[in-house]
Order: C-alpha cells, then sequence, then structure tokens
C-alpha cells in the first residue's frame, strides 16, 4: 500500500501547474491585444500620412487627424516604426521647403509601411519598399 500514492501529485503541486498555465495564457491574451492595438493604431496612422502625399487631401481635419494619430504612434509603435516615421516626417518637411524629391518622400513612406507589417505580426514577410505601389486616379 505504500507504493500506491508515490507518483500522485500533491495539491500545492497542481495549484502551482495550473498558476503557470493560467499565466501563459494571460500573456497570450496580453500579447494579443497588444498586437490588435498596434495593427489599429497603424491602420489609423497610414490613412492620416496620405496629408502629406501629393494629390491627396490636406484639409485643416486631416492636419489634425494626422496629429492625433502621430502622437498615438509614440504610445503603441516599435523603435524601428518610429524610425521610419519620423524619417517621412522630415522628407515631407524637405519635400514642402523643395530640398527632396517626390520620389523620396514615396520610398520614405514605403520604409514606414514595411516597419509597420513587421511589427504588426508578419516579422517575416519577404515583401520590400519596391512592392508597394502608388495609386492615383485622373481627375
Amino acid at each position: 500500500m505504500k507504493e500506491k500514492g508515490k507518483n500522485k501529485a500533491t495539491k500545492e503541486d497542481i495549484a502551482y501547474i495550473t498558476n503557470k498555465v493560467e499565466q501563459v495564457k494571460q500573456e497570450s491574451i496580453d500579447e494579443y491585444d497588444r498586437i490588435k492595438k498596434k495593427r489599429q493604431v497603424y491602420q489609423n496612422l497610414l490613412i492620416s500620412m496620405g496629408v502629406f502625399l501629393s494629390g491627396r487631401s490636406s484639409s485643416e481635419d486631416t492636419k489634425s487627424e494626422f496629429l492625433n494619430n502621430y502622437a498615438n504612434s509614440w504610445l503603441w509603435a516599435s523603435d524601428s516604426v518610429l524610425t521610419a516615421l519620423n524619417d517621412f516626417v522630415v522628407c515631407s518637411v524637405n519635400k514642402y521647403h523643395g530640398s527632396a524629391t517626390e520620389d523620396e518622400q514615396e520610398q520614405a513612406y514605403r520604409s514606414v509601411v514595411i516597419e509597420m507589417r513587421k511589427d504588426a505580426g508578419f516579422q517575416y514577410t519577404e515583401i520590400n519598399r519596391d512592392a508597394f505601389e502608388f495609386v492615383s486616379f485622373a481627375s
């Protein structure tokens, strides 16, 4: 009879394992929520970045929307996205002052898109910035 209880887990063992499982589960939920939030932030930011591009709306509302999304990105974006975003903003300002070309600005925009993709769950993407095509409609 002494051998019968030898392989049984104690209540403390079960509580410890249960706690670890719940901890891992919560970490997965938290990570999913962070990625979901980042994707929403990136989607809003990407749309509002159009304020700098030729042929896109640049009303006071769209400018304000960009500024709000830009500020929000500083809470949620990765360092690589923020670096690419700042490069895009600087390039856009330089384009406005005539010291950067539209092509340079578009390349900077593409870089932001790729960094957002990587940070939003596609870190192994094989797409590069040259694959992104700008679409415009004749007026």
